[in-house]
């Protein structure tokens, strides 16, 4: 395998592997597509118990745009993704989350990359390329270690085998079936309604006059102030809201920072020589990258650990010693 790969090897593995269509590398940076590839190597390589929930994953237009059309696979296409209306504008908080989900799996199946989502979110050509290059060596490294030739040789494999089936573990999850049996109850009372209407007698409403009573002065004075009243309240929600939103921003921004603050003390730190510091980075990241609730056995066992670390310390060899502080590079906290 050569050393550069190129731009049509990258959308011809990828395109392969997912049953799409896509034609431009920019149209990745959301990271969809880079979670459901993780999920391939996770399903038909390394064969993991544990499954990558698709389900909490934002998709783009862009991309469901280029599936491939199959008829047979039109009955996973009937539950409704979490979508990103439009991600050149907006929809940055849900790329990050996207990146927050690839991080946390890319960690539990002990893969060692630092993404950076901050680049890859801007959509650039340049960027993308450059992590797809990655992407697809570690891949055919796996396929390799699997006896397969290469990558394109494993996906042959993968398909004739149906190792893999990209369209249904985008869209088929548990609750697609509830789709299916709410259109069952809306094709069911459709056909109530029709055969009450041909069963009931038709009403006389030809005397009726067309012409509605005059609204009286005290009912138009009631209505005013009703619509007042209701004014008042969306003004008083809408003011809840938007202190809600800011102060939401303000603790990812924070939450944020300290991400960038524990990678960039893993990427300028020696860290096999301080394994209490690397053993203390990996939870501090497993608290950020965990999408599930933080359990209390869990911030007990982070405790005693924290508590052990202080034990050992002597302060005296503290004072007495030169510290060696750790290099953080500030410019990527910013």
């Amino acid at each position: 395998m050569s050393a550069t790969i190129s731009k049509t090897q990258i959308l011809t593995w990828i395109n392969e592997s997912l049953d799409l269509n896509i034609t431009k590398l920019e149209t990745l940076g959301p990271g969809c597509v880079y979670i459901q590839l993780l999920d391939y190597i996770n399903e038909t390589l390394i064969k993991s118990e544990n499954r990558i929930p698709l389900q909490l994953v934002y998709w783009t237009d862009d991309i469901l745009q280029t599936e491939n059309d199959d008829s047979e696979l039109e009955m996973f296409k009937r539950r409704n993704l979490r979508m990103i209306k439009n991600y050149k504008i907006a929809g940055k908080e849900e790329m990050t989350a996207n990146y927050k989900l690839f991080q946390k799996w890319l960690l539990q199946m002990n893969i060692n990359k630092k993404v950076l989502m901050d680049r890859l979110m801007q959509c650039k050509f340049q960027t993308n390329l450059e992590f797809c290059q990655w992407f697809y060596k570690y891949i055919n490294s796996l396929a390799n270690d699997k006896g397969f030739a290469d990558i394109f040789d494993f996906i042959s494999y993968a398909k004739q085998n149906n190792l893999y089936n990209a369209t249904e573990r985008r869209y088929s999850v548990s609750s697609s079936g509830n789709t299916t049996s709410s259109s069952t109850r809306t094709s069911m009372h459709e056909s109530i309604g029709s055969r009450r209407s041909s069963i009931l007698p038709k009403r006389n409403t030809s005397s009726r006059t067309s012409s509605k009573p005059a609204k009286t002065e005290r009912t138009e004075s009631l209505n005013t102030i009703e619509d007042d009243s209701l004014r008042t309240i969306k003004r008083k929600y809408e003011n809840i809201i938007q202190t809600i939103n800011t102060e939401r921003q303000l603790y990812f921004d924070k939450l944020r920072c300290l991400e960038l603050l524990v990678l960039s003390i893993q990427e300028n730190n020696n860290l096999s020589e301080n394994p209490e510091l690397s053993q203390m980075l990996n939870h501090v990241l497993k608290i950020l990258y965990d999408n599930d609730n933080f359990s209390q056995n869990q911030t007990e066992d982070l405790n005693n650990i924290i508590d052990e670390e202080v034990k050992k310390t002597d302060l005296n060899e503290i004072n007495s010693k030169e510290i060696r502080m750790l290099s953080i590079d500030d410019n990527e906290l910013f």
